[in-house]
């Protein structure tokens, strides 16, 4: 017999799947963006690399979500994120 705390437990991580699947879907939106990006830029001779940008996708994380995450944690889940997209980006 299932205890309230299991029941309780299971909507957590359907709810946490919900979410995962939901950010999937986003990162792939995101990436294929970085793709038609990475062909402007390469038809322009513009180089894909974007250090700035990325600094200030994490300073503007860090000062809308300071307290929920910290620099170091949203640096963390971005960081991966940025080379997919930059990879992305390099594909013809």
């Amino acid at each position: 017999m299932e205890r309230e705390g299991d029941k309780e437990i299971k909507k957590f991580y359907k709810k946490i799947n919900e979410i995962d699947y939901n950010l999937m879907l986003l990162l792939i939106e995101r990436f294929s963006l970085y793709s038609k990006i990475g062909e402007l830029k390469s038809n322009q001779e513009i180089k894909t690399f974007e250090a700035d940008y990325q600094q200030k996708i994490i300073d503007k994380l860090s000062e809308e979500y300071f307290g929920a995450l910290d620099r170091k944690q949203i640096k963390s889940i971005f960081s991966p994120i940025f080379q997919i997209s930059d990879i992305a980006q390099k594909r013809k």
